[in-house]
């Protein structure tokens, strides 16, 4: 990907920035130490928040109407 693409892909996500190989080893330390020994079964998104949001989230950065999902 281009530096632009780079760009645009991080200003999609809560965190305003993109992953490295690193948030994802700070994850997997965390999961295979002591502190994580009681979480079982759970599907950890280490995505900056990416899928905490419904739908697309440059309508969130953008103010455009967002949709209601209640």
């Amino acid at each position: 990907m281009t530096a632009d693409q780079l760009d645009a892909l991080a200003r999609r996500t809560p965190t305003n920035r993109i992953g490295t190989p690193d948030d994802i080893a700070a994850t997997a330390v965390f999961l295979a130490s002591r502190e994580a020994a009681f979480i079982t079964g759970q599907a950890i998104a280490v995505d900056g928040g990416a899928s905490s949001l419904p739908g697309d989230f440059s309508a969130y950065l953008t103010g455009s109407p967002r949709k209601d999902y209640g």
